[in-house]
């Protein structure tokens, strides 16, 4: 055979292995199935606020109801968006029942552990406000998996209000996530009367790369514009034993919170800060607060900064790409999330790089471990050991679920074309050698 044509058979069969290898990639993205489905509840028509993906719209299901789907495909994913969080429920197949809302997670990802073209829901009194079906691979990234809140937590954000993890410290997570550092957010309040934000909540902390399910407080928001009046409404001695316990709980050893100030002069961010200066140094003392002391033992941070401070100060970079977030900055990766927040649009916030609000700019007010030299929020913290957390606490590991026999297939052929692809080249060289001696 000629040569000049065996040389354009040979990257015409490069060429096809590549347009294969995209068709391939993208037919291993989960198709949502709900358009397909027929839903029902106790034989009659399903509410269409169940599937017209809007958590704006919901449905209660009272005691004895169950929601039976049954679709052309099959199913692999069940992902429900609960309008409150969830009683226990169960899922059954064909192939057998598997229980759910153990953790209570408003987002909650039901993998089956079977496909089945037919799942029934057997959701306790409760109201949803959007279910999602999807069939076997990869499901789409805003499909959120949380994990259970961390076992032992790199950075602990305390938060005064949902939409401050982004307006204050959304760049700051951001950084510690790209450093592979584990983020848990505990809030001050809490905004269950509220349909959208704890939905936006969970939809910021999931831009930012937040996997660990974050923390409610126990008090409804109130406002305050000064510090008496803050704790005229968040009583002193109950945040503090609230802080020391989520100190003890995630054993952090950076721990970041709001301003002195109150950021624009709220009271709620006030006394979060105000009770952390004497949290961090109860949380060392198995006589405070001994309830909490008992169930998770004793903590101290080994670094605390808080937001704006003067003293000891640093400034963040929220200006260079991470490619682990598309290349975006951490100071856009922050806006992007702070834009979920839709229902605070109302207000003159945002995520800013100036003045009152710099999200670069927090001070070191409290360490154990000397002063900073540098802008990094973890200079001179060890790297832990690895904490595995109990079988029985975190079932979910892995916060992106996959088929195990779908990637080994997918890992054959990606080895298989990359052996052909290489002989192809190879080949392509010999010719083009023989052809320059000829």
């Amino acid at each position: 055979m000629n040569p000049r044509k065996l040389s354009f058979i040979l990257i015409a069969l490069v060429l096809f292995l590549f347009g294969n290898g995209f068709q391939v990639s993208a037919a291993s993205t989960a198709s949502k199935l709900n358009a397909s489905c027929t839903w029902s509840i106790n034989s009659e028509t399903a509410s269409p606020y169940l599937s017209d993906d809007s958590i704006l719209t919901s449905f209660m299901f009272a005691q004895g109801m169950a929601l039976h789907v049954s679709c052309d495909r099959s199913i692999a994913y069940v992902y429900v968006l609960f309008d409150r969080a969830p009683s226990l429920y169960t899922v059954t197949t064909s192939h057998g029942t598997q229980n759910a809302g153990i953790f209570g997670f408003l987002h909650e990802l039901i993998t089956l552990e079977k496909t089945s073209t037919e799942v029934i829901l057997n959701l306790n009194p409760g109201r949803v406000a959007s279910i999602f079906f999807y069939g076997e691979g990869t499901l789409p990234s805003d499909v959120q998996v949380w994990k259970t809140p961390a076992n032992d937590a790199d950075l602990l954000v305390l938060a005064a209000h949902s939409d401050d993890e982004a307006l204050y410290f959304g760049p700051a997570i951001v950084k510690s996530i790209a450093a592979g550092k584990t983020v848990q957010v505990a809030y001050l309040t809490q905004h269950f009367a509220s349909r959208r934000r704890p939905h936006e909540t969970l939809d910021s902390l999931w831009v930012l790369g937040v996997r660990n399910y974050p923390i409610f407080g126990l008090w409804p928001d109130r406002q305050a514009t000064t510090i008496e009046q803050g704790y005229a409404l968040f009583p002193k001695d109950d945040v503090t034993a609230y802080e020391v316990g989520l100190i003890r709980r995630f054993k952090p050893e950076v721990i970041l919170s709001h301003d002195f100030a109150g950021e624009y002069g709220h009271g709620a961010h006030m006394v979060l800060s105000d009770v952390l200066k004497q949290a961090i140094l109860l949380s060392g003392d198995e006589k405070a607060y001994a309830q909490s002391a008992v169930v998770y033992g004793t903590f101290t941070p080994s670094k605390v900064y808080i937001h704006l401070y003067a003293v000891n100060p640093i400034l963040l970079d929220v200006y260079t790409p991470i490619p682990s977030y598309n290349n975006k900055s951490p100071l856009q990766v922050a806006r992007d999330a702070y834009e979920k927040h839709v229902s605070q649009h109302i207000w003159p916030l945002q995520v800013i790089d100036y003045t009152v609000g710099d999200v670069r700019k927090f001070g070191l007010y409290y360490t154990s471990v000397g002063l900073d030299t540098s802008n990094d929020l973890f200079q001179h913290i060890l790297i832990k050991p690895e904490i595995k957390p109990r079988p029985d606490y975190d079932p979910h590991p892995d916060p992106t679920p996959s088929d195990q026999k779908n990637q080994s297939a997918e890992l054959f052929k990606i080895v298989l074309g990359s052996c052909i692809l290489l002989a192809l080249l190879i080949g392509l060289i010999t010719l083009f050698i023989q052809r320059r001696r000829q």
